[in-house]
């Protein structure tokens, strides 16, 4: 089938596309369950409850940063800059 101008236009025009129709948002949910799973894979105690696993992983990073920040200070005095 040859698409010409005519017929270009007559398949814009007698489309089903409506330009005000909203766009679906993507959900939620699939982000949540990608945490959720990473977290049961990290806290296997823990598979079950969404909750339990976030604060669990909130608090190893929050640990893991104060870390960093104590470290810093100390490298400082033993860093030498050629």
């Amino acid at each position: 089938m040859k698409l010409t101008s005519s017929l270009g236009l007559r398949r814009i025009i007698n489309s089903y596309f409506d330009p005000f129709s909203k766009v679906p948002s993507p959900d939620r949910w699939l982000q949540r369950e990608k945490i959720q799973r990473f977290t049961a894979w990290q806290n296997s105690s823990y598979r079950d409850i969404y909750k339990h696993a976030s604060i669990k992983l909130r608090y190893k990073l929050m640990a893991y940063y104060s870390m960093h920040r104590q470290d810093e200070s100390r490298l400082e005095k033993h860093v030498r800059f050629y």
